[in-house]
């Protein structure tokens, strides 16, 4: 029977933490395990993780405050599973999660990564659900469909991963975002993967400062495109795209600075993107909040 790792990286997460657990026990059979990494936390979620002490399948593990993905890395090495399945701090397994991961995987042993759909829950407590991504055979069109044409996020959660491929190419410790966006997109691009319908997480969306956020979003933008597109990992038929990537990607950083206020910086990145691809103006949601800039 395959052998599935929940690996969950917990930060200040004592307000949460037991609940995220408590959605996963009740769902392990006797082979699998939860490996929770402590990112040097400075509340009660030491305490809290001491408490599950007891438990044989519960490991945790701590470390100095490294960041999300080191914390990643640091489960993935300490877990034993066929598959690790990642897992927010602050996010609730779904029932039957495990279970279906499982059956999927056993019936199709080729896929290294399989998606399913998620529930996301705001702090006013409304919710959405958010369907499946659609996997096909080609892993250029899964590639593109994900990277350049968006048709689809890849949630914790509700992703399942070979710990073999994992143990190959962690996530990049130098992002401090999108670190998850590039190793789903390496993985899409290099091995078999497939989707099944069901949700298996909820996921709690927490409104985030838009001046903090556009300040990752200008640091990181172009270490982006070169994490992600690493000649090293990415088959040399997919390095066409990275031209077009970085093209969106200021499509991207216009809608940011548009919805943090920044009407002249916006406009000029707007400007930059439709250079970089002029086929990029008729991507109408952008061009009229670019309409509004020149008539606001």
């Amino acid at each position: 029977m395959i052998s599935i790792s929940v690996v969950i990286p917990a930060y200040n997460a004592a307000s949460t933490i037991r609940m995220t657990l408590d959605s996963v026990l009740p769902q392990l059979d006797s082979q699998d395990e939860v490996v929770v990494v402590n990112d040097g936390s400075t509340d009660e979620t030491q305490s809290i993780l001491d408490s599950y002490e007891s438990n044989d399948q519960v490991h945790v593990y701590q470390q100095d405050n490294s960041g999300v993905s080191s914390a990643r890395n640091h489960g993935v090495r300490k877990a034993s599973g066929d598959y690790v399945l990642f897992l927010d701090s602050d996010d609730r397994l779904l029932d039957l999660a495990i279970k279906r991961f499982r059956l999927f995987v056993e019936e199709h042993p080729q896929c290294k990564l399989v998606c399913a759909g998620h529930v996301a829950r705001d702090e006013t407590g409304h919710i959405r659900d958010h369907s499946s991504p659609v996997l096909g055979s080609s892993k250029e069109k899964n590639f593109i469909d994900y990277v350049i044409r968006k048709k689809f996020s890849v949630t914790n959660g509700a992703v399942c991963i070979a710990r073999e491929v994992l143990q190959k190419s962690g996530f990049p410790e130098s992002l401090r975002v999108s670190e998850d966006f590039c190793l789903y997109a390496q993985i899409l691009a290099n091995y078999p993967c497939a989707s099944f319908p069901h949700a298996t997480v909820e996921v709690t969306k927490r409104p985030q400062s838009l001046r903090h956020q556009l300040e990752l979003f200008e640091m990181a933008n172009e270490q982006i495109a070169d994490t992600l597109f690493d000649e090293q990992v990415i088959p040399e038929n997919l390095m066409k795209y990275k031209q077009r990537f970085v093209c969106n990607r200021k499509l991207s950083l216009f809608r940011a600075q548009y919805l943090a206020g920044e009407k002249e910086r916006a406009g000029i990145t707007y400007r930059n993107a439709i250079v970089c691809r002029p086929l990029n103006i008729f991507k109408l949601s952008y061009l009229r909040k670019y309409i509004r800039l020149l008539i606001g």
